[in-house]
This record gives C-alpha cells, sequence and structure tokens, in this order.
C-alpha cells in the first residue's frame, strides 16, 4: 500500500465510506451515489429572519447564539431549524461577538459602540455592562477561572469575573489590569485554558501560560501585524492570520517552530479552525472563500465557495471536525469538512526536475535534476530513500525493464551505470565517459544494446554486455533525434526527429557494415517539430509536436488517427494506458487526459512549468515533474474515491449544488459555463451527461458550443455517453444537439477535425433506431463514407477481385488488409476505398448484432434501408450467411420435389417414405434448433408457425402411413402447409424476394376491404334464403351470393323483386366491389414497387437474423469491428443510381404539380363566380375617372404658379 492509499485509510472519519464508489451499474443510480456525496460535501443552510453579524455554539451544540444588526441577540434551536427568542438589548447598534460563558448559564455580547452586555440565559435577561474605549475589542471566557479576559486599547490585558448568582452583579464587580509588553491586537485561550496567545501592535507574538500569565515562547518581528489567532486541538499548533491576508501555523515543540505558511486568501481573514485531529486547517474570508489546508502533507488548498457574499465569521465546534459560519445573508452555515483528496509534494533537488523514472515491481521512484542529484523516493511512505550527487546536470535516464539498473547521462559527457537493486552498490555507479550531447536514451528488451540520439542528427547504438562499445551510427534525419526505441523484439528501431518525421530501421542481421542498416519507412504527417514520442509493445506509436498535434501511428507507419491540444502549445510528454482506453499528454502549464474511442478531451490539470510526466506500473498514480518538485497523486482514471476534477476555474462546490437541484422536478437553477471543465471521479461523468439525463437541452447546446471552455463528449466507465443518456430517456431534443456535435467535430468546422467523432453511436444506435426519431435517415446516409486515409492507392490491376469488404478493429483503412498483394499499381482501373465512422455489431450470432438487425426491421423510417450503411452492412452479412440459407433452401426444395413424387408415383412406398422422413427430420432438427435458441420470438414469425404445422401434419401422416393407413385428408394437409411454406424459398433469390413482401403486403392491405365484401356477401346470402327458406339449406345460398361476386350466377329468375335483387348484387359485389378490389391490389403493388429495395433488403435482414439466432455459440460474446470496403469506381452504376434517383424526383413533382394546377383551377373557378371581369372593368373606369381629376388639378396648379410668377415681376 503506497503512503497515499496509507492516508485515504487513516484517520477517524465519520463520513469516509461515502467517498468511495461502490460500482454503480448504471448512470441513474451513479447519480444517487454522488447526489449522497454531494449532500455530505455542501454545507447545511439554516435560514434565519435576519442577517447575523455574529455566533457561538452552545456546548452539546444543541443550540446557537446570534447576534444581529439591529442590536439583538437570538437563541437559534439546531433540532427544531427555529428562533426560540429573540431580543434587542442596544438601539440601533450592531452585536460584534457573542459568547456562550458559565456552562451555557449566561452569555456576553459586544455591541458595535464597545459595551460589553453580560445576560442570563435563555431570557436573556440584562446582568451587568461594561463600558470601553476603543472600537476593535478582543474578549475570551476563561472557564476555569469564571472570568472574561478584554482588551481596551492599552498595554495591558483586563479581566472580569462572572458568577452564576444574580446578585452577584448587585455588588459592582470591578475589572483588573494585567500589565503586558504592548498594546496587544488580539490574543487567544486554548481550549483547555492552559495557553494564552498575544499578539501586538510591534507585530510580534507571545505565548503566555493562562494561570501565572509567565512568558512561555515567542516569536520575533513578524512580517506585519496578526489579526487573529487560534490554538490547534490539543494545543499543538498554533495559527496567525496577518493583515496582508497570510496565514501561519507554529509546532508548539520545544521551540515555536514555524511550518507552514498559507497565501491563499485575496481578503480579510474572518476566521480560523484546525480539524479532523490536526490533520487540516481552515480559513474563512471575505473574498468569499474557505480554504482546506493539509498540514500532514503539501498539497493544493481546498477551497469552498458556494455563494458571492463574504464570509464574515468561522468557528469550529467543539468536536473539530466540523464549522460553522455565517455570511452576508440571512442564514448561518454547518459544514463537516471532507477528507481531500491527496496530492504528495516531493521536494528534494534545488533546480529542475528533468526526469521522473518508477522502478518495474517496487514502491520506489527515481527523480533526475538539472542540480545533478540522482534521487530514489520511496512512494510508500513518501519518503527520500537515498541520493547521489553526479557530475553536471542530469538531462536523461532510463531504468531497464527488469529494474535492476539505472542508467543516467550527465551533460558534463558521462553516462552513469547505477545498480539499483543492490542497496550495498548504490552509492558507488559506474561512470562512462561519452563525448555526444544526448537528447535521448533507450535500452532494448533485452537489455543487451542501448541506443543515444545526439544532436548530430545520429543514434548511436552500444553494446551493453561489453562496457558500452559502440556497435552502429543510424544516420538519415536532418535535425535531432529526440526519441528512441527498440521494437519487433529489438529487429528494428523507431526515431522521431525535430524534422518532423519518424523513421523505421531495420537492425537485425550481421550490423558490422552500416550497409545492413535499412530504413524500412518514415511516418509523415506533423507539421511541427516533434517533441514527444511514446511507443506501445502492441503496436502502436504516438508522438506529439511543438504545435500540439498528437498523431498514433502503427509499426508500419501507418497514421491512425490525430488530436490537437486546445491551447496549441509544445508537448512535453505522452503516455497511453496499458489497456489503450486513454492516454495523457503533459504540456508546460497543463496536463490533458484524453479518452481514446472518440478522441475526446476528458479534464485537464493545471500544472506550472511541467517537464515530465510518468504513471506507476500499476497506473495508480501520476507523477508529475514541476519545476523543482514532483507531484504524486491518484490516477483519477484508475481510482475510487469520489471526486471532483478540472481546471483552477469555477466552484466545485457550486458544482455540486447544481447536479443536486438540477434533479429536481421543474427546476430551473442556472447552469454556468464554468462548470465545463469539471468531472466527476471514478465515474467519468462530465456536465454533458447530466445535461442530457435532466433534458436540459439549452444549457447542453450552449455548453457542447462553448467556444473559450467547451465540455467535453465522452463515455463514462459504464460506457455511457450523453448521447446514449438521451436515447435511453427518448429526450429528442437532447439527441439533436448530441448529433449536431458529433457532425462539427468530424467536419472539422471551428475546431481540430475529429474523424473518430462518432464513435459513440455504437453503444445507443441500436437504441435510437426503435425510438422513432424523424432525423434517422439523415444521419444514416453519413456513417458510410469514403476513406480519407493517408497514402491510399488510387489504382489497382484490372484482374483484381473487387469488391473486398473486412472486418477491422482499427478505425483507419490500410490498404495492405483490404487489397490482395501486389495490386495496386499507378495506372489500371480506379478504387475508392469506404468505411463506417464506428464499430459495427458485424460479428455473425452475437446478442448485440441481433439486437440491431432487429432494431433495423422495427425503425419507423424504412428510408434506412436504402442508406448505403445499411446496404453494406447487410450485403456483408448476406455473403457469410447466404452459404447456409442456400443449403436450407434447397434442402426444403428438395424435400418438396420428394413429397410431389410420392403423391404422384410412391405413395404406397415404404422405401421412399423412410426417404422423405430423412429430409424431414434434417428440416426438423433445425426448427428445434430455433425454438430452443429463440423461444419467445420464434412463434412470432408466420413462416415458423407453417414449418410447425407441417411437421405436425407430415408426422402424423408418417406415423399412419407406416402403419399403411394412407389418410388422404392429413396428407393433403401436408401439402397445403408444406407449398405455402416454399413460398418462403423464394426470399433467397434477388429476383424473386421482394415479390414474397409483395404478396404479404397485398394480403395486410386487402384484409378490411374483405371484411366489407363479406359483410356484402352475407346480406344477399340472407336476402335469397328469405325469399325460399324452404328450397335449400342456407349454406347453399351463401355459396350462391360468393359465385355471385365471382361472375357465376344463375338467369332462371321469373318475378320482378328477383330481378331487381339481382341487378343489384350484380352492380355492388361483382362491378363495384371487385373493381375496387383490384384498384387496391394496384395501388398496392405500386407501392411495393417504389420501394422494392427497401422490401429486398428487409427481407434479407429476416433471413439473416433467421441464421444467427441459432448461432447459440457466439451467445455472450461482445465485439464490434469497422467496416472498410474497396470497389471499384463504378460511374456507370453511380449514373444508373443517380438517374433512378433523379427519376423518382421528377415523380414526386409531377404530382405537386398536378395538385399545384387543380388548385389553380380551383381558384379561378372561384374568381369567375365572383365576376371578376365586371369588377376588373369597373375598376379601369375608377381609374380613367381618377386621371381626368388629376390633370384638371394640374392645368389649375399651372394658372395659379403663372399668376404667382406675374405678379413677383411687378
Amino acid at each position: 500500500m503506497s503512503g497515499i492509499e496509507q492516508r485515504y485509510q487513516a484517520g477517524s472519519w465519520s463520513n469516509t465510506d461515502v467517498y468511495f464508489s461502490k460500482n454503480p451499474e448504471n448512470f441513474e443510480k451513479a447519480m444517487e451515489e454522488f447526489s449522497i456525496f454531494c449532500e455530505r460535501q455542501l454545507p447545511t443552510v439554516w435560514n434565519i429572519p435576519f442577517k447575523p453579524t455574529c455566533f457561538d455554539i452552545s456546548i452539546k451544540e444543541e443550540y446557537l447564539l446570534l447576534g444581529g444588526p439591529h442590536g439583538n441577540v437570538a437563541n437559534y434551536e439546531i433540532s427544531t431549524m427555529s428562533i426560540l427568542r429573540d431580543e434587542e438589548i442596544t438601539i440601533s447598534k450592531s452585536i460584534q461577538s457573542v459568547k456562550f460563558i458559565l456552562q451555557d448559564a449566561q452569555v456576553v455580547a459586544l455591541s458595535e459602540d464597545c459595551v460589553l452586555y453580560i445576560l442570563e440565559y435563555p431570557s436573556f435577561q440584562f446582568l451587568h455592562k461594561i463600558t470601553l474605549k476603543i472600537n476593535k475589542v478582543v474578549f475570551r471566557f476563561k472557564k476555569q477561572s469564571e472570568m472574561i479576559l478584554f482588551t481596551n486599547g492599552t498595554a495591558e490585558i483586563f479581566s472580569f469575573k462572572v458568577n452564576i448568582d444574580e446578585e452577584f452583579y448587585m455588588k459592582r464587580p470591578e475589572k483588573k489590569a494585567i500589565k503586558i509588553e504592548d498594546i496587544p491586537t488580539t490574543f487567544s485561550l486554548s481550549d483547555d485554558d492552559a495557553l494564552l496567545a498575544m499578539a501586538y501592535v510591534n507585530k510580534s507574538i507571545s505565548i503566555f501560560f493562562a494561570d501565572t500569565m509567565s512568558k512561555m515562547k515567542e516569536t520575533g518581528p513578524n512580517h506585519c501585524k496578526a489579526v487573529t489567532l487560534v490554538f490547534s486541538q490539543w494545543n499543538k499548533h498554533l495559527s496567525a492570520a496577518f493583515e496582508d491576508f497570510s496565514v501561519y501555523v507554529w509546532a508548539l515543540e520545544s521551540t515555536l517552530a514555524l511550518k507552514h505558511t498559507f497565501s491563499t486568501h485575496s481578503a480579510n481573514i474572518t476566521g480560523i479552525a484546525f480539524v479532523r485531529e490536526n490533520t487540516y486547517i481552515v480559513t474563512s474570508s471575505e473574498d468569499n472563500n474557505i480554504n482546506v489546508c493539509n498540514l500532514k502533507g503539501e498539497c493544493q488548498p481546498y477551497s469552498m465557495n458556494i455563494m458571492d457574499s463574504k464570509v464574515l465569521m468561522m468557528a469550529g465546534n467543539k468536536k473539530h471536525n466540523k464549522v460553522y459560519y455565517i455570511q452576508d445573508f440571512d442564514a448561518i452555515l454547518l459544514w463537516e469538512v471532507p477528507q481531500l483528496p491527496k496530492i504528495t509534494y516531493y521536494r528534494g533537488h534545488k533546480d529542475r526536475v528533468t526526469k521522473i523514472l518508477f522502478i518495474p515491481n517496487s514502491f520506489e521512484l527515481i527523480s533526475l535534476g538539472e542540480d545533478g542529484q540522482f534521487i530514489l523516493w520511496d512512494s510508500r511512505m513518501d519518503l527520500k530513500h537515498d541520493a547521489l550527487q553526479m557530475e553536471g546536470r542530469l538531462a536523461n535516464g532510463l531504468v531497464s525493464p527488469s529494474g535492476s539498473k539505472a542508467i543516467v547521462y550527465s551533460d558534463a559527457h558521462f553516462v552513469y551505470v547505477v545498480n539499483i537493486d543492490d542497496p550495498r552498490t548504490l552509492s558507488s555507479p559506474t561512470k562512462y565517459n561519452f563525448r555526444h550531447d544526448v537528447l535521448c536514451m533507450q535500452i532494448s528488451n533485452s537489455e543487451t544494446k542501448l541506443a543515444f540520439g545526439d544532436r548530430q542528427n545520429r543514434v548511436r547504438v552500444f553494446d551493453m554486455k561489453n562496457g558500452l562499445n559502440e556497435l552502429f551510427i543510424i544516420k538519415g534525419h536532418i535535425l535531432p533525434i529526440i526519441e528512441c526505441y527498440f521494437i519487433n523484439e529489438d529487429r528494428e528501431i523507431l526515431t522521431a526527429s525535430m524534422d518532423c518525421t519518424i523513421c523505421k530501421w531495420s537492425i537485425s542481421g550481421n550490423l558490422s557494415h552500416e550497409s545492413k542498416i535499412i530504413k524500412l519507412s518514415t511516418f509523415l504527417g506533423h507539421q511541427a517539430a516533434i517533441t514527444s514520442m511514446i511507443v506501445s509493445p502492441d503496436g502502436y506509436v504516438v508522438s506529439g509536436s511543438e504545435d500540439g498535434v498528437i498523431i498514433f501511428w502503427n509499426y508500419k507507419g501507418n497514421k491512425l488517427y490525430s488530436s490537437c491540444c486546445p491551447n496549441q502549445i509544445p508537448i512535453k510528454a505522452l503516455y497511453l494506458s496499458q489497456d489503450h482506453t486513454y492516454f495523457i499528454s503533459l504540456q508546460e502549464s497543463m496536463c490533458s487526459f484524453w479518452q481514446l474511442g472518440n478522441l475526446a478531451l476528458l479534464f485537464q490539470i493545471n500544472v506550472t512549468n511541467a517537464s515530465f510526466l510518468a504513471l506507476a506500473n500499476d497506473e495508480k498514480f501520476v507523477a508529475i515533474a514541476e519545476d523543482n518538485t514532483i507531484s504524486l497523486s491518484e490516477n483519477p482514471l484508475g481510482c475510487s474515491s469520489i471526486r471532483i476534477i478540472g481546471k483552477n476555474i469555477g466552484s466545485p462546490h457550486r458544482f455540486m449544488k447544481f447536479i443536486l437541484n438540477c434533479q429536481k422536478e421543474n427546476s430551473k437553477v442556472q447552469y454556468e459555463m464554468d462548470y465545463n471543465h469539471f468531472i466527476i471521479a471514478p465515474y467519468m461523468i462530465g456536465p454533458a451527461h447530466i445535461l442530457s439525463f435532466c433534458n436540459r437541452f439549452n444549457d447542453l447546446n450552449i455548453a457542447l458550443f462553448y467556444e473559450p471552455n467547451r465540455a467535453s463528449f465522452f463515455s463514462t466507465v459504464n460506457d455511457e455517453n450523453p448521447l446514449s443518456i438521451c436515447v435511453d430517456l427518448e429526450f429528442k431534443n437532447c439527441i439533436d444537439i448530441c448529433i449536431k456535435y458529433m457532425r462539427q467535430q468530424y467536419n472539422g468546422k471551428n475546431t481540430f477535425r475529429n474523424l473518430r467523432a462518432f464513435y459513440p453511436l455504437e453503444s445507443c444506435l441500436t437504441k435510437l433506431n426503435a425510438i422513432d426519431y424523424p432525423y434517422i435517415k439523415k444521419l444514416y446516409d453519413g456513417l458510410f463514407v469514403r476513406s480519407e486515409a493517408d497514402m491510399l492507392p488510387r489504382f489497382c490491376l484490372f484482374e483484381t477481385d473487387l469488391p473486398v469488404e473486412i472486418l477491422s478493429e482499427h478505425f483507419t483503412v490500410i490498404s495492405d488488409q483490404i487489397l490482395p498483394p501486389n495490386s495496386s499499381s499507378h495506372s489500371g482501373r480506379p478504387i475508392v476505398f469506404s468505411q463506417s465512422l464506428f464499430p459495427l455489431d458485424l460479428d455473425l450470432g452475437t446478442d448485440s448484432s441481433i439486437e440491431f438487425l432487429q432494431s433495423i426491421l422495427d425503425c419507423s423510417d424504412p428510408e434506412i434501408f436504402r442508406t448505403s450503411l445499411v446496404i453494406e452492412y447487410l450485403s456483408f452479412k448476406w455473403k457469410k450467411v447466404k452459404p447456409t440459407v442456400y443449403i436450407l433452401g434447397f434442402i426444403y426444395i428438395f424435400y418438396i420435389i420428394l413429397l410431389a413424387l410420392y403423391i404422384v408415383l410412391f405413395i404406397e412406398s415404404q422405401e421412399f417414405l423412410i426417404a422423405l422422413i430423412v429430409v424431414h427430420c434434417i428440416l426438423w432438427a433445425f426448427e428445434i434448433l430455433q425454438i430452443a435458441t429463440d423461444f419467445s420470438d420464434y412463434w412470432k414469425n408466420i413462416w415458423n408457425i407453417q414449418d410447425q404445422l407441417r411437421s405436425l401434419s407430415f408426422t402424423f401422416y408418417a406415423i399412419m402411413a407406416w402403419q399403411e393407413n394412407y389418410n388422404d385428408n392429413i396428407l393433403l394437409a401436408v401439402v397445403i402447409f408444406s407449398w405455402s411454406r416454399g413460398i418462403s424459398c423464394f426470399r433467397m433469390f434477388d429476383e424473386t424476394r421482394y415479390m414474397v413482401r409483395l404478396i404479404i403486403q397485398v394480403i395486410i392491405d386487402i384484409q378490411t376491404f374483405f371484411f366489407i365484401l363479406f359483410y356484402a356477401t352475407f346480406a344477399f346470402a340472407f336476402v335469397y334464403y328469405m325469399r325460399d327458406p324452404e328450397g335449400q339449406p342456407f349454406p347453399m345460398y351463401l355459396t350462391q351470393a360468393y359465385r355471385l361476386d365471382l361472375g357465376d350466377f344463375e338467369t332462371d329468375l321469373t318475378e320482378a323483386f328477383d330481378w331487381i335483387i339481382f341487378f343489384v348484387a350484380t352492380l355492388i359485389n361483382p362491378l363495384i366491389m371487385l373493381n375496387l378490389l383490384i384498384a387496391i391490389m394496384s395501388d398496392t403493388a405500386a407501392a411495393v414497387a417504389e420501394i422494392d429495395d427497401i422490401c429486398n433488403l428487409r427481407e434479407m435482414a429476416e433471413m439473416i437474423m433467421d441464421i444467427e439466432k441459432v448461432m447459440f455459440w457466439k451467445k455472450g460474446i461482445y465485439r464490434k469491428f469497422y467496416l472498410h470496403k474497396c470497389d471499384f469506381t463504378q460511374a456507370e452504376e453511380a449514373e444508373n443510381e443517380d438517374s433512378t434517383t433523379f427519376i423518382r424526383e421528377i415523380k414526386k413533382q409531377v404530382i405537386e404539380i398536378r395538385m399545384t394546377v387543380k388548385s389553380l383551377k380551383s381558384h379561378a373557378k372561384k374568381l369567375e363566380d365572383f365576376n371578376f371581369h365586371h369588377s376588373l372593368t369597373s375598376f379601369m373606369d375608377e381609374q380613367g375617372d381618377m386621371e381626368v381629376n388629376v390633370r384638371s388639378q394640374l392645368k389649375d396648379n399651372e394658372e395659379l404658379i403663372s399668376d404667382i410668377q406675374k405678379k413677383m415681376n411687378i
């Protein structure tokens, strides 16, 4: 167990159990668990009818004594959350301080006008008052002596005796003065009244024995005056708050030793408390914050800020595990100080730390610094285990895979080999002179070779077994090499250079000649100098450059995918997790954690002048070098403790409060953009998840697209992303926003293009198909696209067998995995590569594959069958199951043939019957397998029911026929069920598949019509019957009516009424009804022909699903793959397809034009009804009259103007 783990386990915390996750199984339960955590983390708020100015706590913490702004003192009962008594003791003067005294029998209150009031409790009856001189009066109650101590602006401290006897104050007791060395600014008593600390105007602090007032210890003059003094529990520490908002903590040992200094506030400090057995010190300030600092290990201050108002006062309770405080509003708050996440700081270097090395299979780590120190640390106890001083600055180093040796390079041109597995030889490392300037170094997995990359753009490889004898030199880069790695069992080496390239070299065979060193490939993709590279043993390479771009490669040099850090500054270090689920990038001021699935930024942590990053071998702890310090903390992606992680922006406690409030029904709590960077560990829940869960689509839209601080879009530990949460809850507005975000990320609009943006669909597309999402086809249209991978060939040989489809675990299309060897060329037939943008359920027979197929069939929009993704998906699976379907189909056809031959030629042949029974048993065995693997859904398929009817009828017949009892009726049933079931065999063939759907659809569409037809037929049958009830039975009349429907009728009628009935019956049923039936069937046929491609694919999907359901050996397997395809560029087919689409669009437009013309004709008819011609003639006449009038007015005006001009000339 490490030192951090020990600290998490240690301590007598009353609420420790709430800080560890119990691994909830879904998002809803995770939110419930985190809500409980929030309730324990957040303060309890008790509203009161006035703004308190001060308070004190009763001994049993049952009551609070409150001072008010109107000279009032109130008694607040915690259990009932109510004011029991509120008395005004002074007029228009606020109360500045209150205190319980004499075992809560009396209280002391200090008013704004410097008067000390002594009151009886709980009646608040006046007992005595003391008038003082100065404004800033400090008073304390000394329990053992039953006296009040207070200052009065002079170089003395005053005491005043108190007593529970009411007559005591009638004797007018006097205050006594004790001379001290200077004017005090503040003072404090310890919990047991044994010690008294005094701060003076001269900036010094003294500690006295309270009984004798003899000086015990003192500090020299401090940097400024202290304003608050507080003793810790058991008098182990003394803390002081100063005018410059800093806090000092001294240990009360043999000497007064300064242990901690904190400068975490920006305004006056209003309270100090020691809690959790002196583990933490809590400080409050007028800057609205309450900060918690760890006294037993250096860590970042933990800040709590719920409301934007000054903290007026804070005090700890008697048990030292809670703090009470008041802010500038009408409430008092109680906060149980939580256990803080531990971050250990290792300080031992005097200059910048250059490297951190975890030793395999141990709890130790090594740090190298520019001060020349090699320090070995014990992470279990957080102690410096050993240290070596080496010559020069230690620029680089590594630990051998076995953990037995550490190799260090010094810029004094020395290489040190340290045996770290033997403490006796640790202090005497082997030193080698090395005249080259080393930038990187790497040891082979076999520990036989050691490679150095130098400033001369070379890699020099040495023999570790023979005293670092040089084996060979690799040249080829034009700028210095910054990283190198041995790969493929040390037969090859990768080198990364500042020239923006990575090269792979073959170093196998006889290496005595440099000609044996062969450059195998060059990785091209970076546009800036590479600054970091790591290699995974599973075949992955990750590199980062100066512009913040991170690229993933495979060993062959194929660029898999890339991402970019938001601030686009150089990458200092990289780390890829062992399970390839996340990676970490380190920059000078930020450490970023990424999810590899969709390349989403999980969260970021602020760092200072960071230079290196390392993770423990079990990935539980993260070590970061910051200047001359190493910070060691629990890995948030592998922890079990619940906490909120993010940058130093915003308040985590406000975020917690928002989470609690937003889950309430009809909540209107406001969301702040400062919350966007937070995530909740260990669930890996972010703001986007919570906003989706609460259906806050407006906030979700802003959070995902807020440029300065976007919310991240990633998956939780249970593989739940914001989209999958929306889909589960059917919040369609949020679904729209999530898809819009993924589309923007994929297109790279206003952001670095993320080709893996649609990866989250793999966990929720099945459910999305089933919720009637209106834009599902639009989504599907962009999910199978032309590949944009680098270095793909554009032509191949004419004889290449294409198309080719493959399953891949990787997103990026790699041509070597698809095309046959030596089939690509620089000329020939043009080819195109396509791919799915997220992993699909392509593994036949798995539960997820069957569910996805069923969701496609159940989708409310059948147009998705026309999308390229569904077409390619079904085509790929059909190729896999087609042989099985054909075998089963041909077995059934063979059964039909045998049955026909048996009926016609071998009706009484026992040998032929045996052959028929054998084929029947094969078919029956497959049906049993279907029932066993999918019992519930089996009976919902009409073909399966027909199979069972055929099987049962044939079984009965076979048993009877074997006994030579040939029952023609049962055989007839066998024939009917067998031939009707045989219709399904036509689904195997592309040409007839949609016809089966046409037959089914026609039957479905004419159901209602047949009900009306049979109704009319029965009606006429009753009419015929009533005309001659005794002539023949009713069924015969019913048969006569039905024959009339088909045009088969008799005309030997004699009476006029019979002829009338005959005329009506022939008019309604044969003429109207049957022609209507033909019209319905014609419309159905036209509709099915319009969607024949959809019907074809639906039938194909059903056949695929039937086969997959019987693959019982695949149950419980969960695997998904990307679908990659290579095909010839089919220009003609594309043109035909475009033509078909164009024709369909023309048909739709023609229909719309017809409707428009019909509407225009209707409007024209209406205009004619309104006598439009007459109205137009009247309007033109009116216009003519108006024109005459206007001309007349113009002529008069001209004459008037002419007269005026003549007069003016005169």
